[in-house]
C-alpha cells in the first residue's frame, strides 16, 4: 500500500511534520510505502532524518518524489491549480489519479486541494459537490460532520447529498446500520433557518420516512447539542461548518489551558489528536491534515488514510 504525503505549504515546517512520517513508518509494516512529495531543497534536509529514524526491513519504507514548487496558504486555489501543476499538492492528486499511490494526505491549502481533487478525480455517482468530512469526539462516540470548509454556497440538494454521504461513511467506518442525521440550524423547529435549510429539512424528512433510505433524520440540531452525541452525522454548509469547527477547537484549547485535566481526557477531546478531514464524494482517498496541527495529528491522519484504503472506502460510499 502506497500513501503519498505532501508536507509543503503548511503553517509548520516540513522538517517538523516529517517526524509524523517517521513515526508512521515505524508503526506500519513493510507492505506499506510512504511517499513524501517535496522540493529538492526540502528533500535534502529530510534524507538525513530517514537515516536517523530507526527504520528496518520490517517497517514501512519512505521514498521521495521531487517537485518543483509548492502551493502556499495565500495562493488562490483555482489559479494555483492552473499555474502550479508541478507543485507537491497538485502532483500528489495527479499521482493518485494515475494509481501511482493509493491515498494522498496534504497539510497544505485546503481550497487548492479540493479544487485539484475536483479537477482530476471523478465524483461518486449522484454527487455534484464533494464535501470535507471530519470526525469529532462527543459524549457518546464520534460524530461525522460535513461540510467543514469545502463549499461556502450550497443548495438544498447539497445538504441531501451530504446527509447520504455522511450516513454511508458512518455505516462503513462505524458499522452503524441506519445512522442518525441532524441538520445544523439556529433552532430545532422545521421553519427555522434560511429558505435553503427549510427546503433541505423537508427533503430529508421525506427521505427518512422511506424504508429504502439508510438514514434516520432527526431534524434540526443546535450547535450546543452537537457534542451530546445524539446524532451520528451533522450536515451543514462549509462556511457554517468551518466556523463551528474553529469555535469548538478554540473553546477546547481554552479549557485545556485553563484547567488541570486528566491526560486521557485531553487525548480524547483534543482536536490536535484527531485525524484530518476526508474529501468525501470523490472516487479516491484524499485527506486534508490540520495546517496548524500537531505531529500526532498528522501521524493519525496517515494511519487513517491506510485504514480507509483497507476498507476500500470510496466503493462503500458510491
Amino acid at each position: 500500500m502506497r500513501v503519498g504525503i505532501d508536507l509543503m505549504g503548511s503553517d509548520r515546517s516540513p522538517n517538523d511534520l516529517f517526524l509524523a512520517v517517521l513515526k508512521a513508518a515505524c508503526r506500519l509494516d513493510a507492505t506499506h510505502q510512504l511517499e513524501v512529495l517535496a522540493t529538492q531543497e526540502v528533500i535534502d534536509q529530510l534524507v538525513p532524518l530517514v537515516q536517523q529514524g530507526h527504520l528496518s526491513d520490517q517497517t514501512a519504507s519512505i521514498t521521495f518524489y521531487q517537485v518543483s514548487t509548492l502551493i502556499s496558504m495565500d495562493d488562490d486555489p483555482r489559479s494555483a491549480c492552473l499555474h502550479k501543476k508541478d507543485s507537491s499538492l497538485f502532483m500528489g492528486v495527479e499521482r493518485l489519479k494515475n494509481k501511482k499511490i493509493d491515498a494522498f494526505v496534504s497539510c497544505g491549502n485546503t481550497g487548492a486541494l479540493i479544487t485539484a481533487a475536483c479537477l482530476l478525480i471523478p465524483r461518486l455517482s449522484g454527487i455534484k459537490r464533494p464535501a470535507l468530512l471530519l470526525s469529532l469526539p462527543t459524549e457518546r462516540g464520534e460524530i461525522s460532520v460535513l461540510d467543514v470548509g469545502g463549499n461556502l454556497h450550497v443548495t438544498s440538494q447539497s445538504y441531501v447529498e451530504w446527509a447520504l454521504l455522511g450516513a454511508a461513511f458512518h455505516k462503513a467506518t462505524k458499522a452503524v446500520l441506519k445512522p442518525k442525521v441532524g441538520l445544523l440550524n439556529i433552532g430545532t423547529e422545521s421553519k427555522k433557518g434560511t429558505k435553503t435549510l427549510r427546503a433541505a429539512y423537508q427533503s430529508l424528512m421525506a427521505m427518512s420516512n422511506s424504508a429504502f433510505v439508510p438514514i434516520e433524520f432527526i431534524g434540526n440540531i443546535e450547535a450546543y447539542d452537537v457534542f451530546k452525541g445524539n446524532v451520528d452525522v451533522l450536515v451543514t454548509d462549509g462556511f457554517t461548518g468551518n466556523v463551528f469547527l474553529k469555535a469548538a477547537e478554540g473553546v477546547a484549547s481554552f479549557i485545556f489551558n485553563s484547567i488541570a485535566l486528566p491526560s486521557e481526557f485531553k487525548k480524547r477531546f483534543s482536536y490536535e489528536e484527531y485525524p484530518g478531514a476526508l474529501i468525501c464524494g470523490i472516487d479516491a482517498i484524499i485527506l486534508k491534515a490540520h495546517g496548524k496541527g500537531s505531529i500526532q495529528s498528522l501521524f493519525n491522519t496517515i494511519l487513517q488514510a491506510v485504514s480507509y484504503v483497507r476498507l476500500n472506502l470510496p466503493s462503500n460510499l458510491g
